[in-house]
């Protein structure tokens, strides 16, 4: 080949095969010619070594090196590197692929600007979407940027806390062959990207979507695994990554977005790694921070609840806290004064209150039986209150009675809320999960508590500047009904900016919260309940609730989706239940603030129902009913 424009590097290890051919079969699929792909035999198992050699005779722009000794991704990449004769590089990892266009779409953006690096955007992919492109999950970088204008990370100093990853990029070979790939630490990536953002004022964003990252992958190696020392190796990379900053006279201006970055991997991997290892890696962390002690100016504006206790904790030097924080099993107050644990042959539970251990068989009479669960519910309660108390007052408490006589509009996500579309009004709106898909709606505030892992992530790039984001997690302490004991549970570390969490209320007795900076937040089998009460702490006059649909007919935002669809008609009942509950919590206790359901799918009579133009334009039937038509200035505050 003689008119080689890009180089594509992929480096395989020891990915599932499957995921190996697809990712080599978008690589093959792709509409732009004139690349070739090396392929980086990194020790992979032998059923990767034979689909190597399958594609290899099949299209010649496929060319491998074969690697005697794994020595890391860093090393396999600056192999690559070296032989690569495109003018631009690539770099997919092996249990991911592209859209067939990928490389043509980079390839035209960086050469239309003459940039260094071109940024595109990406599906957070998982395997249940049946490899379906019409279903994924996005994320939405770029959504504020001009992919029209050239850039430096300090014109947008917000990729660096969210985009460190390698893929989904096409850079000059020029500048890449000037400093190459770290051969050291967790995270390769961290340095190469500090160093590349460090180097040039030249990137470009492309905001299509073009690369789909495996979120699901379990049989991939990475640090997430790892319990070893090995995980302390992150503070190097990040240290490292200081000392770049500081060469090309960043580090003031970037510092908050560095400690960020290092926070979310090192809190993981601080709660990873082996108890024997936990107080080095924590006097580690404590010298990398230690500059932050007397910082009165240094902001944790990216930081959520969990993430900014816990490095204060580490810069202040409070080791017993941080393990507390991090899930690390240790005897709290509470703890010594009111337990109930099995003990060791667990024939008996031991239960201790006020210091005192009683020790009971676990096979007692059925009525002791039930005394002895109904403490353990107690002492579940109390603990999820404890911890709600905790943060909630952070959280909330700001914002009791704020909205007195203003108007709330509640969007969710039923497929009625695409007739509803935000005029130039004052009304405050608050969205529930993927509400932010709404274009057609600004949000003041948006609460996600489904789908952690996946929602969350690709939320955090909604708008930031205007958009309090909230996200609910389940309490430290669950009670299993089926277990009839209390089990422990790690909420996920969730990449947040400018998001607060609330402890949300599960399985045991799901009250609906009045004082909610003290209280667990009920959940009603759905997010939107979740935000009405918190829209009620709040006083407001009206809540107008939009897409609050009691239905199994999907969602606006793709009416023939399937992933979300509810299939159990039991479930459907129990939304029905939780809107009646609601209707008499909100008749008891706030009667004066009027509930109004817009375009009211499968709930029709519960409120004061009204409905849009465009809906009811839609459904003809309507006409001949006597309804009443939502008018735009109905939804503007005095």
């Amino acid at each position: 080949m003689n008119n080689i424009k890009i180089s594509v590097l992929v480096s395989i290890y020891n990915h599932d095969v499957k995921y190996v051919r697809k990712c080599l079969e978008s690589l093959e699929n792709q509409t732009f010619k004139d690349l070739e792909i090396i392929l980086l035999d990194n020790g992979a198992i032998q059923e990767a070594k034979d689909l190597i050699e399958e594609f290899l005779p099949k299209d010649s722009r496929f060319k491998v090196i074969h690697i005697k000794e794994n020595k890391g991704y860093g090393h396999a990449l600056n192999l690559g590197l070296k032989e690569a004769k495109g003018d631009y590089i690539g770099i997919v990892e092996s249990d991911d692929f592209t859209s067939p266009d990928m490389y043509q779409k980079l390839y035209n953006q960086i050469r239309k600007f003459d940039a260094d690096v071109c940024i595109g955007g990406f599906y957070v992919h998982y395997s249940d979407n049946n490899d379906d492109p019409n279903n994924p999950h996005t994320r939405d970088i770029f959504k504020n940027s001009d992919d029209n204008k050239l850039f430096s990370i300090l014109d947008y100093p917000y990729l660096y806390t969210c985009h460190q990853s390698i893929w989904a990029k096409l850079y000059k070979t020029e500048m890449l062959k000037s400093f190459g790939f770290s051969e050291s630490g967790c995270y390769i990536d961290a340095q190469f990207i500090t160093e590349l953002y460090s180097r040039t004022n030249k990137i470009i964003a492309l905001k299509d979507y073009i690369y789909y990252y495996r979120a699901d992958n379990t049989n991939a190696s990475n640090s997430n695994a790892k319990r070893d020392k090995s995980l302390m190796r992150i503070l190097d990379d990040w240290t490292e990554c200081k000392n770049i900053l500081k060469k090309h006279n960043l580090y003031k201006q970037l510092r908050t977005e560095l400690f960020y970055h290092a926070t979310k991997p090192g809190y993981r991997f601080y709660k990873n790694i082996e108890p024997k290892y936990k107080h080095e890696f924590f006097k580690k962390w404590q010298a990398f921070t230690r500059e932050l002690k007397h910082d009165k100016s240094f902001s944790f504006e990216y930081f959520n609840n969990e993430q900014e206790k816990f490095i204060k904790n580490v810069i202040n030097g409070n080791y017993k806290a941080t393990l507390k924080i991090n899930d690390t099993p240790t005897n709290t107050f509470v703890e010594n004064i009111f337990s109930i644990k099995n003990s060791l042959s667990k024939r008996h539970k031991i239960i201790t209150m006020l210091g005192l251990k009683i020790k009971i068989k676990r096979k007692e009479k059925k009525h002791q039986k039930e005394i002895l669960d109904e403490i353990t519910k107690l002492y579940y309660l109390q603990k999820s209150n404890i911890q709600a108390s905790q943060i909630h007052k952070k959280t909330f408490s700001n914002y009791k009675n704020i909205y007195a006589g203003k108007k709330i509009v509640m969007v969710a996500c039923g497929p009625s809320a695409k007739y509803y579309t935000q005029k130039d009004c004052n009304s405050i709106h608050i969205g529930v999960n993927r509400a932010f898909f709404n274009d057609k709606v600004k949000l003041n505030f948006l609460f996600v508590q489904d789908n952690l892992e996946q929602d969350m992530k690709f939320a955090n790039s909604y708008e930031k500047s205007f958009c309090t984001k909230f996200y609910g997690i389940l309490p430290e302490y669950r009670y299993s009904q089926v277990k009839k004991e209390i089990i422990k549970i790690s909420n996920q570390d969730i990449c947040t900016a400018n998001a607060k969490s609330y402890i949300i209320e599960d399985s045991v007795r799901n009250n609906w919260a009045q004082q909610l900076e003290v209280e667990p937040i009920g959940d009603w089998c759905g997010c939107v309940f979740s935000a009405l009460q918190f829209a009620l702490y709040t006083n407001p006059s009206t809540i107008y609730l939009i897409g609050c649909d009691c239905t199994d007919n999907g969602h606006f935002y793709k009416e023939k989706e399937t992933n979300f669809k509810i299939k159990n008609i039991k479930n459907l009942s129990y939304q029905k239940k939780s809107w009646i509950e609601f209707f008499n919590f909100t008749n008891k206790y706030y009667p004066d603030t009027e509930i109004i359901s817009v375009n009211p799918v499968g709930l029709k009579g519960m409120f004061r129902d009204v409905y849009t133009q465009s809906y009811v334009d839609e459904h003809p039937e309507l006409l001949n009913e006597d309804i009443e038509i939502l008018k735009d200035e109905e939804l503007v505050s005095k």
